[in-house]
């Protein structure tokens, strides 16, 4: 059009004259022609571009639905009324459904529980589009709403009742035994913390330790497969016969019940009952037969004590069960002494736990008095002492004595060697009198080698103070590894300290060892100076010993000087040192600072005037003779 356009102006100008058969009419047809072929062409190409379309679109709607019915998820969509209007072979597997949605829909609520589709609907307009559902007490599905076009909701569906069931399984495992199904210790923990809290609203609970009597031996005769099975069995036996409310756990080999809103009277029949349920009927394991008898021990709640104190209160009734013979139930109270003396060992313990405060613990010195010359020298041996959070002083037995059971000596030998260097220090006077201190350490410090090595430390830190020490070591502890204790020896006495081996004679006593370790001093036995005037026994053995000593070059300390006859007959026996309530009790260290000695401290008159007299040597035969005819 273009071309002819141009070509009828240049031929009505007279630019150019065209031939006669070139004509305007010529031009049209030519430009309709190839206007003609132009749509031509359009349309095959649009026509061509509309069938790769639909083929891709094709080919896109196979994959999706290739992928809607094979997914592993099931895929629904669900019309306004609840009803589903489509969904995929993975939901009706799921649901196990039969129907043709295209005769028949079912609504939602049927498969998901009532009030779903409200939940669905609610979901799909709330910025969380994922629900859990479930169904019954066997099925739980989780629902993500996908989209929500008008009144349809579009979402899919999975099936997480494994997964529910696995994390029910997992949170029971975190507080049950998985050998019994029972408690297990975070599990009684909690119990105990309710039963605590129930008791300080005035309801009565109590806790029962259950131990199988012998059962270690039983694991060594029958295996502990065979050990695994009879807990089961008895695990089972208590639960057959324990309140529905009452907890029940295994801790190791034992069992704990918690019984709920039970007094302690009800408690002890209760567990009589649960004796009788394990006793009275033998138990068949991997067809043998077997008799076993359990102890047990109750002991009532009280809002003051701790897990620990309670499991442990109950423990010790159990033992006491077992002290009375097995086989039987034990009640225990706040009136029973052994209770109260347990729980009071328990709270030193705790105590001791702790790092030792000054202000609760304190030295004492009792003074060693030199019985043939008691002006000539001052010496005592340092003791701890332990006051009570009312300010009473206990007993040095009683935290002593849980210290070693619990294994705390060498935090208190510890903080002893310490206190008393720097106190030494602080005193420099004092100590320029001192001839020495003892110091005992337990069997439990020597075998620790931190301990040892923080000893070590210590002393070398206070040079002047250390070269008055003297380390007492029982005669127990010295056989039971000479090697260590000879090396331990050496290098006490590289610091310049003196070695003492104490409750020499208390039947162990083996008169080798005597030569093998270089100490300085031997503390006889109290149970023979205390006796030393009514068994010629002890008499003889007091002298063979202070004898000995003599002769290995050592000196003697006689404990348990109680009384003036006592006294009387070791400064005879030509005994060097002796110490006890007789001479002089143990006293606070401010007053044993001014002492130039340690017969200045004595005050008894009688013992006075023994220790002037000295000794009285031509009468031990004589005494000796008398001891013996009266022993006749």
């Amino acid at each position: 059009m273009l071309a002819g356009m141009i070509g009828e102006l240049c031929n009505m100008s007279g630019f150019a004259r065209a031939p006669d058969w070139l004509n305007s009419q010529l031009g049209a047809v030519l430009s309709a022609v190839i206007l003609g072929l132009a749509l031509i062409n359009k349309l095959s190409t649009e026509k061509d571009k509309r069938i790769t379309a639909q083929a891709l679109s094709l080919e896109y709607l196979k994959d999706f639905e290739r992928n809607f019915n094979l997914s592993p998820i099931g895929l629904f969509s669900v019309s306004s009324t609840g009803h589903l209007r489509l969904f995929n072979p993975s939901f009706r597997e799921m649901f196990n459904l039969t129907v043709d949605t295209r005769t028949h829909q079912p609504h939602v609520d049927q498969l998901l529980g009532i009030g779903a589709h409200s939940l669905l609907d609610e979901a799909s307009r709330s910025s969380n589009p994922n629900l859990e559902l479930e169904i019954g007490s066997q099925s739980w599905y989780f629902v993500r709403i996908n989209s929500r076009d008008g009144d349809t909701l579009e979402g899919s569906i999975q099936d997480i009742t494994a997964k529910k069931v696995a994390e029910r399984q997992l949170r029971n495992l975190v507080d049950h035994d998985h050998l019994t199904g029972l408690l297990n210790r975070r599990g009684l923990e909690n119990a105990v913390r309710k039963a605590t809290e129930e008791v300080s609203t005035r309801v009565a609970c109590a806790i029962a330790h259950i131990d199988i009597d012998r059962f270690k031996l039983f694991n060594d005769l029958h295996g502990f497969g065979t050990g695994d099975l009879l807990l089961q069995q008895v695990a089972q036996r208590i639960s057959n016969v324990s309140r529905s409310r009452d907890s029940v756990a295994r801790v190791a080999d034992s069992f704990v019940v918690v019984l709920h809103d039970c007094s302690e009277a009800a408690a002890a029949s209760a567990m009589e009952r649960v004796r009788e349920a394990i006793t009275s009927e033998r138990f068949d394991i991997n067809g043998k037969a077997l008799n076993i008898t359990v102890s047990i021990g109750v002991v009532a709640l009280d809002q003051s004590m701790g897990y620990a104190d309670v499991t442990a209160a109950a423990g010790r009734a159990c033992s006491e069960a077992k002290a009375r013979g097995r086989n039987c139930v034990v009640r225990l109270n706040e009136h029973d002494a052994t209770l109260r003396s347990h729980l009071e060992e328990l709270r030193v313990v705790a105590d001791l736990q702790q790092r030792i405060p000054t202000d609760r613990y304190f030295l004492e010195f009792q003074p060693i008095v030199a019985l043939q010359s008691p002006q000539s020298s001052l010496s005592y041996e340092v003791l701890i002492r332990m006051r009570a959070e009312d300010g009473t002083v206990l007993p040095p037995a009683r935290f002593i004595g849980a210290a070693e059971r619990h294994g705390l000596m060498s935090q208190i030998d510890r903080w002893v060697l310490r206190s008393t260097l720097e106190w030494l220090d602080t005193h420099p006077e004092h100590r320029e009198r001192l001839a020495f201190a003892t110091i005992n350490l337990s069997g439990a410090s020597l075998n620790d080698k931190r301990f040892v090595d923080d000893a070590f430390a210590l002393m070398a830190d206070h040079p002047l103070s250390v070269a008055k020490m003297c380390f007492e070591i029982t005669e127990s502890v010295a056989l039971h590894d000479m090697g260590s204790t000879r090396r331990f020896a050496d290098r006490v006495r590289m610091h310049g300290s003196k070695l003492a081996l104490d409750d020499f004679g208390a039947g162990y006593t083996s008169f080798n060892y005597l030569k093998e370790i270089p100490a300085d001093f031997i503390k006889i036995d109290g149970s023979f100076v205390k006796d030393i005037n009514r068994d010629p026994a002890n008499f003889s053995i007091t002298r063979t010993i202070v004898e000995l000593t003599h002769e290995l070059g050592m000196r003697s300390i006689a404990e348990w000087a109680e009384t003036p006859d006592t006294i009387a007959s070791l400064i005879d026996l030509d005994v060097d040192f002796g110490q006890g309530f007789g001479l002089v009790r143990p006293i606070a260290p401010e007053l044993v600072t001014s002492a130039l000695s340690g017969g200045a401290l004595i005050q008894d008159p009688q013992v006075l005037k023994l220790l002037e007299e000295g000794p009285r040597r031509s009468i031990t035969s004589s005494k000796v003779r008398a001891l013996r005819s009266v022993s006749r």
